[in-house]
């Protein structure tokens, strides 16, 4: 069963979530914070993190510092970004095409 951990300070979005991959029998944690969920991550043998950003302003801070926590594990981990807002062209993919995530817009 696929381990899976969101990170989204949205508590009602992640919930939503959360209760779609549960339905495809993943095993789902929620944090809303991304630094408090890399201590998470070791103990759990998450092998995907969903990190969910709703500010274009740092998203890609957050992201870069959830990236290099996750290079620090041992076992790999990939790393999806999911952006609550719509694409306005290809800088967000981009970006995360540098830190070998795949980034998707929500709307």
């Amino acid at each position: 069963m696929e381990q899976i951990l969101i990170v989204d300070p949205d508590r009602n979005h992640a919930i939503g979530l959360k209760e779609a991959l549960e339905a495809a029998d993943c095993c789902v944690s929620v944090h809303h914070d991304h630094r408090t969920a890399m201590k998470a991550v070791i103990p759990q043998g998450i092998s995907t993190v969903v990190f969910v950003s709703s500010s274009p302003s740092w998203w890609r801070n957050d992201l870069k510092a959830l990236c290099e926590s996750a290079a620090n594990i041992q076992h790999t981990i990939a790393v999806v970004c999911l952006l609550r807002w719509p694409s306005i062209g290809p800088a967000d993919r981009l970006f995360g095409d540098q830190l070998n995530v795949r980034v998707f817009h929500e709307q």
